[in-house]
């Protein structure tokens, strides 16, 4: 190494001939690694009438797995659900080159909530940029185009004698949660999550059915990809309320309305049982939480530390509630 000298440069004197040739080996030292030809760009661009672009999703596939790289919406036309319509459109030509995963990397400042709302996980959390800011690596994992399209069925479980009577109820539920939990949902549980764990909670859950407890599950051509449990308060003051509980869909399900019927069924079964109010809690910042304000549940405070993440970092919980007309 005596014959090495090594130089650092900053933006002033950026040496052009040095970055081009570290650019132009690290290049050809990928390309005779891996079969980078593979790689295929994607765009999906949205129009008005007169031709203008009015926002993009950008990015490229290789084999199984798709990354959006960039997603764009003109100013004008923001909130107005042309990001998501762009994200979906996205998805749908990904799907078509056989991709099952797409990913995705955003700062805390651009859209983690957003994309939490349309069925992305994060799966890595990088907190060390300056002024607080965070990136997220965040992933979906895209179901069938078959069994996106057919038809969700809800069932109400509301005592334990006639849920038992379904083999397939308590082993659904513990893949439920362990789906969640490895997804890092903060549930009440940490990762990685033991199956005997699991499946211990979920005959817990289905044993306690009863007039202070009712299960939803949603399933979709014999497989079950979601569930809810609604507690109602047994106190004689506060008969009117009830608790939402444990809100969960597969990642494979997620982004497709799966929790949004859950929440409609959950609403039209209290009021036909005379409840006026339902409240919850979630944790601050994720997919959840994105969903919940999303159809209309009111924020009323925020709790700091309540509870651990999968990793067993202190976060804050969100409290909302609910009116029924």
């Amino acid at each position: 190494m005596n014959d090495v000298r090594f130089s650092t440069h900053g933006p002033d004197d950026w040496a052009s001939e040095g970055a081009n040739a570290v650019d132009n080996g690290l290049g050809d030292f990928n390309d005779a690694a891996a079969p980078l030809h593979e790689v295929q760009k994607l765009a999906c661009i949205a129009r008005d009438a007169s031709g203008r672009v009015l926002g993009g999703a950008t990015g490229r596939t290789w084999g199984e797995l798709a990354e959006l790289q960039m997603l764009w919406v003109d100013e004008t036309r923001r909130r107005q659900g042309l990001g998501a319509e762009l994200v979906k459109c996205f998805e749908a030509a990904v799907q078509a080159r056989a991709c099952t995963v797409v990913t995705l990397e955003t700062y805390s400042f651009q859209a983690p909530a957003f994309y939490r709302a349309l069925g992305y996980t994060t799966v890595f959390t990088n907190r060390h940029f300056p002024h607080g800011l965070a990136k997220f690596l965040m992933e979906k994992r895209l179901a069938d185009p078959d069994l996106q399209t057919a038809a969700l069925r809800l069932h109400l479980w509301q005592d334990a004698k006639t849920a038992a009577t379904d083999p397939q109820l308590v082993p659904a539920l513990a893949d439920l949660l362990a789906d969640a939990v490895d997804g890092g949902a903060s549930v009440g549980f940490l990762a990685p999550l033991p199956p005997s764990q699991a499946l211990a909670w979920a005959q817990h859950t289905v044993a306690s059915l009863g007039p202070g407890l009712q299960l939803w599950m949603a399933e979709r051509q014999g497989r079950f990809v979601g569930t809810v449990q609604l507690g109602p308060c047994l106190k004689p003051n506060g008969r009117h309320r009830a608790e939402l509980m444990k809100l969960l869909v597969h990642r494979s399900a997620r982004g497709q309305g799966v929790a949004r019927q859950l929440l409609a069924a959950v609403d039209e079964h209290a009021r036909q049982a005379g409840l006026r109010l339902l409240v919850l809690d979630t944790l601050v910042g994720s997919e959840a939480e994105a969903i919940y304000r999303h159809l209309g549940w009111q924020p009323y405070g925020l709790v700091p530390d309540f509870a651990l993440a999968t990793d067993g970092t202190p976060c804050a919980t969100a409290c909302f509630y609910r009116q029924l007309a």
